[in-house]
């Protein structure tokens, strides 16, 4: 039917409209974005599509395939910006809320599976990772991918040839994205075939391991040192359960309605395929959430791929609510917890707006926390209970669009480094020498947003003595500092530098204290941002 394929793809069209929009609208603000980037750009550079680089330095501890999407969507465009850097993971973003839709078609049934596609395509933080230039995202396509060939093989629909390759082939193309990848699919499926008293069936996830083992020699390419970082935590260290306690906050609002779900499906007689559904959904959060736990390195994004199987069973959830007689199960379980994480947004946005700590810099932020919790308690509790998702869901899609396209464009000014970096780009030379000093008290190497925005390659120095040795030398000079190295260079905390030394530009934002000094006293006058 007509009917049947519109809303489907009305739930695509709003997913692209909140993920695809204004994906230039600020610039990258933290490192994992601009170091992506950075190496997609010089790939694009050198030609060499084999051996990424950063800064001109070698740059193994990630898998290459973002970077190769970033790379060949900059090449199609000429340039390679934040949008260019973004978009492979908005694209992956709105095809995985397409996935989640035929996951629960499989799974459960159409009204769950739309439920479901929708929690997602509005679900703050997936929005805030697809229009991200990370790999989490994209990885999440992946996984969900894979588990769509998993379920349809399993209850045989379609071809199950067609259906084992659908399972298989997004395995490499995981480890391709992030070494973890098949982690989140093959012991969760494996598990479930147990669970499931299937285990006949455990050869064809033989076969996925195959697929893995195959491509061990991509393993050589991942800087191994990498795996120590992450498996030992030094990388991003956390307690244990760090990811428990965030899971359940990375999954608002929806993981609101988890209790319930887990209470009604206990309380009820449900027919063995929908059990089954459950059941892999389950098994696919819980296993993550272990696995995760279990590893040194946390992130609250490494949550990304457990977002789709948490609105699976939401939708799951409220289909079941919806579609039964009494109106006060859905107030109940609905209208209840969804209201009461509103009011916790609205309570927490105004009490961080007026705190003296929060300061200027998050106040925005803050104040568009408590206008959208607001908004999402007025719609949870005036609508009926028959509009109730609908009005929910609308009142978080206006929120993320203002959030994305207002609010943080709004902050841009004070967090990019980009409009500093454009004096450099303006004054250097092409056969100018550019260095950062690094020192004890501050980053020793050049972050990769500098290295981005300044659009060349900058050398390194360590030390007041070196620094000076660097501008004394022959040529164009430019000497990129923060606050405590133009401190040690002036001998104090005065703004004068060195004789024979000026400065270009000067970032006041105490997000980015930055000055551009150079070989060149009184030759342009200084550019100053900020207050």
């Amino acid at each position: 039917m007509l009917h049947d394929r519109i809303l489907p793809l009305g739930l695509v069209l709003l997913a692209a409209v909140l993920m695809l929009p204004g994906l230039s609208a600020f610039d990258f603000w933290g490192s994992d974005e601009a170091r992506y980037a950075q190496a997609s750009r010089e790939i694009l550079d050198s030609g060499d599509w084999l051996h990424l680089t950063v800064n001109g330095r070698p740059y193994a501890k990630k898998p290459p395939l973002l970077m190769w999407l970033q790379a060949a969507t900059a090449s199609v465009t000429g340039d390679l910006t934040e949008l260019e850097a973004r978009l492979p993971g908005a694209l992956a973003g709105v095809a995985t809320v397409l996935l989640v839709y035929l996951l629960g078609l499989t799974l459960f049934d159409r009204r769950a599976a739309l439920l479901a596609a929708l929690f997602l395509a509005v679900t703050p933080v997936f929005v805030k990772e697809a229009r991200t230039a990370r790999m989490d995202v994209l990885l999440t396509f992946f996984v969900c991918l894979s588990f769509l060939g998993f379920v349809r093989w399993e209850r045989g629909e379609g071809s199950k040839p067609a259906a084992a390759l659908l399972f298989l082939l997004p395995l490499p193309l995981g480890v391709m994205t992030k070494w973890v990848g098949p982690l989140f699919v093959l012991p969760p499926a494996v598990l479930y075939l147990l669970l499931s008293s299937q285990a006949r069936r455990l050869p064809l996830l033989g076969a996925a391991a195959a697929v893995i083992l195959s491509l061990a020699p991509l393993f050589l390419w991942i800087d191994l040192a990498e795996y120590g970082r992450i498996l030992t935590g030094s990388a991003h260290p956390h307690p244990w359960h760090y990811l428990l306690l965030r899971y359940p906050l990375v999954a608002l609002p929806f993981a609101a309605l988890l209790p319930g779900a887990v209470r009604y499906a206990r309380r009820r007689v449900l027919p063995s395929s929908e059990r089954r559904g459950l059941l892999l959904l389950a098994v696919w959060i819980a296993f993550g959430l272990l696995m995760l736990s279990a590893n040194g390195s946390k992130r609250s994004n490494y949550l990304d791929p457990l977002l789709p199987p948490t609105a699976l069973l939401a939708g799951w959830f409220a289909a079941r609510l919806l579609s039964e007689a009494p109106v006060r199960a859905a107030e109940r379980w609905l209208r209840a917890p969804l209201a009461a994480v509103a009011a916790a947004v609205l309570v927490a946005g105004v009490l961080a707006a007026f705190r003296p700590e929060v300061g200027s810099r998050l106040r925005p932020l803050a104040a568009a926390g408590a206008v959208v919790g607001g908004g999402w308690l007025a719609a949870s509790l005036l609508a009926r209970p028959r509009a109730l998702i609908g009005a929910f869901a609308g009142a978080l899609a206006a929120g993320c669009l203002v959030t994305f396209l207002v609010v943080l464009p709004s902050l841009n000014e004070r967090r990019s480094v980009a409009p500093f970096l454009s004096v450099l780009r303006e004054r250097a030379g092409p056969d100018a020498r550019v260095a950062y000093l690094g020192t004890a008290r501050g980053a020793r190497r050049p972050g990769p947003r500098l290295v981005f925005y300044a659009r060349r390659r900058i050398e390194t120095v360590r030390g007041r003595e070196a620094a000076l040795r660097f501008l004394a030398g022959k040529g164009e000079r430019f000497l990129l500092v923060r606050r405590p190295g133009f401190e040690l260079l002036a001998g104090g905390e005065g703004r004068r530098p060195p004789p024979g030394i000026g400065i270009e530009a000067e970032n006041r934002w105490p997000e980015n204290e930055l000055v551009l000094l150079s070989n060149r006293e009184g030759a342009a006058t200084p550019v100053i941002l900020g207050p």
